[in-house]
């Protein structure tokens, strides 16, 4: 299990240039390792960026591949789309922004990050099969 990243649309977040009117992403999942492997049949799982409502964060990478020379594409069927590329996938999501964890001395702290995202999930399978196992 892996988190997807923060390169979605916010603008340049890689840098966290807040002041750039470029709103396309930073990257995606197809550029980076091992998450452009992920595919929906296959164990290794992905975790994206939801708000505590469910919406999608913005930052939340997304699976895709930057063109070289520029441009990106999210489809294999796309013409531009270079012989075997991977887009990677994103497989589940969970709370991004806001997230409680300890901070320095013990304090909760609300964290933002798709780092953030992926111990969620980790944490709620094994809480489901160690229940199972327990029976």
């Amino acid at each position: 299990m892996i988190a997807a990243g923060n390169g979605g649309d916010w603008p340049h977040v890689s840098d966290f240039d807040s002041d750039s009117e470029d709103d396309s992403p930073s990257y995606f999942a197809g550029d980076m390792i091992p998450q452009r492997y992920a595919e929906p049949d296959n164990e290794l799982i992905v975790v994206g960026g939801v708000y505590a409502d469910g919406v999608m964060v913005g930052f939340s990478t997304q699976p895709g591949l930057t063109l070289p020379g520029g441009g990106w594409i999210q489809d294999l069927e796309d013409p531009l789309a270079p012989p075997g590329a991977r887009l990677g996938s994103v497989d589940i999501y969970a709370q991004a922004e806001g997230v409680a964890c300890f901070g320095i001395g013990g304090a909760i702290v609300a964290e933002v990050g798709t780092s953030f995202s992926s111990p969620i999930v980790v944490s709620h399978l094994s809480n489901c099969c160690s229940s199972r196992i327990a029976r």
